[in-house]
């Protein structure tokens, strides 16, 4: 954790005061999903609901959990090290 602070008098009943703290760590856990959606797989032809009426805004997609690599599971999750 690092920190730093000024203080500034503009003159004798004011001053400004700024300070920053930051924070930045090595060697922790994060969270991935290994079966989530690939991004813009809702807009795909292939991924369209067929049963539905053609419209000019986009139909909706089925479930997200049947468009998954492993379809109708729901998602895994895995701790990986963050470097």
């Amino acid at each position: 954790m690092a920190g730093t602070a000024g203080r500034r008098y503009a003159s004798v009943s004011t001053s400004l005061d700024v300070s920053y703290v930051g924070q930045h760590s090595f060697n922790t856990l994060q969270n991935v999903n290994l079966n989530a959606v690939d991004f813009g797989a809702s807009f795909l032809p292939q991924n369209q609901d067929l049963t539905l009426a053609a419209s000019a805004t986009p139909a909706r997609p089925p479930s997200p959990d049947l468009m998954r690599a492993y379809a109708g599971t729901p998602r895994f999750q895995q701790q990986w090290t963050r470097l």
